[in-house]
C-alpha cells in the first residue's frame, strides 16, 4: 500500500516514456482543432486568438504522449512570441513541480545564464518519478526565456498528510458527491482499484491536487498557462470547478489534447486537439 500512495503522490494516470525532441506538427495533416461551443473545426490562427482574450489557460496532457508535448510547445511559442511583442507578462505553471518548490525554481531562473541545460534538471530539483526527456524541450523552452516558471503542485509531504487525514475541502461547485463519484471512477478503473477506502483517499489528494492548482493560477497576477493532465484539468470534474469557487472573476480557457479521436469529450474543455487528418 505504501508502495502504491507513493506512486500516485507523484501523479495520477502517468506512463513513463522516452523522448528527445518533439517533431513540428502541421495543422490539418498531424492535427485538427474543434471547438466546443459548435463543435466544429477551427483553425489554429482562431484558436489563439480565442485563448488570449483569458487569463488562465489550461492545457491537458496525456504525460506519455509525443504529440501532447509537440502541441503544448507550438501553443506556448505562440503565446511568448506574442506576449513578448505586446510587453505583457506570461507564466508557465507545471503540475509537474510542487508549488513549495517554488523558490529553488526562482533562484535558478535568476541564474539562468550560468546554468546549462545539462546542468538544469538538477537545478531545478526536478522530481525523477517524472520523465524528464519527455518534459526537457519544455522546460528548456520556458526556462531559457522570459517565462516565468511556476511549481502549481502538491508536494510529497503534504500528500502524505492528505492520506493520513486533513479538514476536508470547503467549496461548492467542486466537492460535489458527483464530482467525486466521476474522479472515483476514473481512479478506479485506471488502477483497477476497489478498495473503497483506498477510493476515497485517493479522491481527497486529487482534489486537494485540484484546489492548489487552482489556487497558484487564481492568484497569480499575470497571463498564465497550465500543464497539467487532462482530467485534471476537465471542466467537469477539475481544476475549473475549483476557480469558479474561488469565485474569481478571470476568464479561463481549456485545452484537453484527445488521445482518441472516437471518443471526445466536448464538456471537458473549450478546445479539443484531435491527432490526424480530418476526414
Amino acid at each position: 500500500m505504501a508502495k502504491f500512495l507513493l506512486a500516485f503522490s507523484v501523479l495520477l494516470f502517468y506512463a513513463c516514456t522516452g523522448l528527445n525532441t518533439q517533431k513540428p506538427l502541421k495543422e490539418n495533416e498531424n492535427f485538427y482543432i474543434l471547438s466546443s461551443a459548435n463543435k466544429t473545426q477551427i483553425s489554429f490562427d482562431d484558436f489563439f486568438n480565442e485563448l488570449l482574450k483569458n487569463d488562465i489557460i489550461l492545457l491537458g496532457e496525456r504525460h506519455d504522449e509525443p504529440k501532447h508535448k509537440a502541441s503544448e510547445i507550438m501553443i506556448i511559442q505562440a503565446l511568448n512570441e506574442y506576449c513578448s511583442k505586446h510587453k505583457i507578462s506570461l507564466d508557465i505553471a507545471f503540475e509537474m513541480f510542487a508549488s513549495a518548490n517554488q523558490t529553488k525554481l526562482n533562484k535558478a531562473k535568476q541564474n539562468k545564464n550560468t546554468i546549462t541545460p545539462s546542468e538544469l534538471q538538477t537545478e531545478l530539483n526536478w522530481d525523477k518519478a517524472w520523465d524528464y526527456k519527455a518534459y526537457q524541450e519544455l522546460i528548456n523552452l520556458t526556462f531559457y526565456s522570459d517565462m516565468n516558471l511556476l511549481g502549481a503542485n502538491l508536494s510529497k509531504e503534504e500528500i502524505k498528510q492528505i492520506y493520513n487525514g486533513v479538514v476536508p475541502l470547503n467549496g461548492n461547485l467542486s466537492t460535489q458527491i458527483a464530482v467525486k463519484e466521476q474522479i472515483k471512477n476514473l481512479i478506479s478503473l485506471t488502477h483497477e482499484l476497489k478498495d473503497e477506502n483506498m477510493l476515497t483517499k485517493l479522491v481527497e489528494i486529487q482534489q486537494f491536487k485540484d484546489r492548489r492548482m487552482a489556487d497558484i493560477l487564481v492568484h497569480n497576477p499575470n497571463k498564465i498557462v497550465l500543464i497539467a493532465g487532462k482530467f485534471h484539468v476537465s471542466k467537469k470534474i477539475g481544476i475549473p470547478l475549483h476557480i469558479k469557487d474561488f469565485k474569481s472573476d478571470k476568464k479561463v480557457a481549456v485545452v484537453i489534447f484527445n488521445f482518441d479521436k472516437n471518443d471526445l469529450e466536448y464538456q471537458d474543455a473549450d478546445y479539443i486537439f484531435v491527432y490526424g487528418e480530418r476526414k
